[in-house]
């Protein structure tokens, strides 16, 4: 029996490293770092001041139902770029285009460029209200405007 009690602790040192930590050839491979994500391009943005119009013909240049881009569209939807931010840099106009005025107290006005102003303004938006509504009343403003 005492010889049994001596064999037992060395068979457990003989076994043990066979059911011990596993070989490294059977360890799952490490997984592959997941790529980062590409940065979202910034959208332009500009400082301007903005005014408010109506569709008047004191207002505009004579026929106040068309646009520089077509027909008026929805008051307070309906924004007028001044000419240095109406064109794009390849000269084409920027008629359709979806844009968000940010103002300093921190509301916001999502409209559609559809019009243009006199050429000398520089850095302005003109935003159109109802015919009814005292555009005078709303006064200027400082915002940020983004091309959408």
């Amino acid at each position: 029996m005492g010889l049994v009690l001596s064999l037992l602790p060395k068979l457990e040192l003989d076994i043990s490293p066979a059911f011990g930590k596993p070989r490294p050839a059977l360890e799952a491979p490490a997984p592959a770092p997941a790529p980062k994500p590409k940065p979202r391009p910034r959208k332009p943005a500009f400082s301007v001041r903005v005014t408010y119009y109506q569709a008047l013909p004191s207002q505009t240049d004579g026929n106040p139902n068309v646009a520089a881009c077509g027909p008026n569209l929805e008051p307070w939807v309906q924004v007028a770029l001044s000419r240095d931010l109406f064109f794009r840099e390849d000269g084409r106009r920027r008629c359709g285009q979806r844009v968000r005025l940010v103002f300093e107290n921190g509301r916001e006005l999502l409209g559609v460029v559809n019009d243009t102003m006199n050429r000398r303004y520089r850095k302005r938006v003109d935003v159109l209200v109802a015919a009814h509504e005292p555009a005078r009343r709303y006064g200027v403003a400082e915002a940020r405007l983004i091309l959408e």
